[in-house]
């Protein structure tokens, strides 16, 4: 009898070893087809156009490798970056947006983020030549009032609370 409870329990431990985990296939909506052109500039602070352009750009660097039928798209990948740029929140909360699992995420924002920046030189540029230079001073001075100015980046800002005391 006690061999008979042994073997019992030896086969459900070692059944329990073999038990593959269900794969998970999420939800991947396509954000060109799940929203209108406000939403999209509200998700992803850009226009549906200049989404589709990059897409349409970056499509060789990004496209899938692999003749797997659960291969992320490349406009997905575009989509995922851009969500994660534009929140500056955490790979959790982009990815579970869009259904892509967090290391995918990490994945396609380091290959996103590379893509772009080998292309960073064809659009960001100062210019060089004095008369372009003393152009762009005059119009930023034209603008705002700001002399001497060549040039500015986009970004936000973020309100730091000082240190009460020698914190």
């Amino acid at each position: 009898m006690a061999n008979f409870l042994l073997y019992q329990a030896y086969n459900r431990d070692n059944e329990r070893r073999h038990l593959r985990r269900e794969r998970v296939f999420r939800d991947r909506t396509q954000p060109f087809d799940a929203y209108n052109d406000t939403e999209i500039i509200a998700r992803y602070r850009l226009p549906r156009h200049v989404i589709a352009n990059l897409v349409d750009l970056l499509d060789d660097e990004l496209s899938p490798r692999t003749m797997r039928s659960r291969a992320i798209s490349s406009s997905l990948q575009v989509f995922a970056a851009l969500r994660f740029y534009a929140t500056g929140s955490i790979q959790q909360t982009a990815s579970d947006t869009l259904g892509i699992s967090k290391a995918s995420m990490s994945r396609i924002i380091h290959k996103v983020s590379r893509a772009l920046a080998h292309r960073a030189n064809q659009y960001v540029y100062f210019p060089e030549d004095q008369d372009s230079v003393n152009k762009l001073k005059v119009d930023f001075y034209n603008l705002g009032g700001f002399p001497n100015v060549r040039g500015c980046v986009d970004g936000t800002h973020i309100a730091i609370d000082t240190p009460k005391y020698d914190e």
